[in-house]
């Protein structure tokens, strides 16, 4: 056909050093143990949610960590607080669930959300 595609048109916005400075500098970023604990407590939580057949997993609360880290990083802060815990949960946690019935994005966002509702954040 000849003609360029979207895909043509792409252009880097990073090449790998600069990826993997971006990889050390979120494993930099520091994490309180109250923070901690509040990762695991959510993670713990769907393990035991009625409307769950299969809670994340260890590895979960790692990915969780990670990615609360780097929205720390975006926000230009070097330690992570409950709320990055907060904005990352559900993308972080809800494809890893099987609620009740079957797999389902939706439903395992709902679980999520609703713990992190009921549970409280860590203060100060």
């Amino acid at each position: 056909t000849g003609g360029a595609t979207v895909l043509d048109l792409l252009r880097p916005v990073a090449d790998s050093d600069e990826l993997r400075r971006a990889s050390i500098a979120i494993r930099e970023v520091h994490v309180a143990p109250a923070v901690v604990d509040y990762v695991l407590d959510i993670v713990e939580a769907t393990r035991v949610h009625e409307g769950v057949s299969l809670g994340a997993s260890p590895r979960a609360s790692v990915s969780t960590l990670r990615t609360a880290q780097a929205h720390a990083v975006a926000d230009g802060r070097g330690y992570v607080t409950p709320d990055d815990v907060k904005a990352v949960a559900s993308a972080a946690l809800a494809h890893r669930l099987i609620p009740s019935g079957g797999p389902d994005l939706t439903r395992g966002r709902s679980v999520v959300d609703a713990i992190l509702r009921r549970l409280p954040p860590p203060r100060g």
